[in-house]
């Protein structure tokens, strides 16, 4: 399909539940962002987007945090440890608005 195509409009549905400030909304986004991102080999931004998407999901005590959390183990095998360990970091202090690219 038309992953680019996609993508932008998980972005544009992403700003607008930001300004609707739907939380779960958001999250689902993000969480659809890491996958696209994790299928393009973008390991990093998924990461980071996965990481965001959990975080959310937690804080609502949403049964889709198991979702991001699965992504993230995906990752972190495709990646190795190390290398993910650090990614994670990362992720954990980029602001998810970046790592989605708007």
């Amino acid at each position: 399909g038309d992953r680019e195509g996609a993508a932008q409009l998980y972005r544009e549905s992403l700003l607008m539940r930001r300004e609707l400030r739907d939380r779960l909304g958001v999250a689902i986004m993000l969480n659809n962002l890491a996958e696209l991102a994790a299928e393009d080999g973008e390991l990093e931004a998924a990461v980071t987007l996965y990481v965001h998407a959990e975080k959310i999901f937690r804080d609502l005590g949403s049964v889709y945090a198991g979702e991001a959390a699965r992504g993230l183990c995906d990752l972190a095998e495709k990646m190795g440890r190390d290398q993910f360990d650090a990614h994670h970091r990362r992720g954990d202090t980029t602001r998810w608005e970046d790592a989605a690219g708007i």
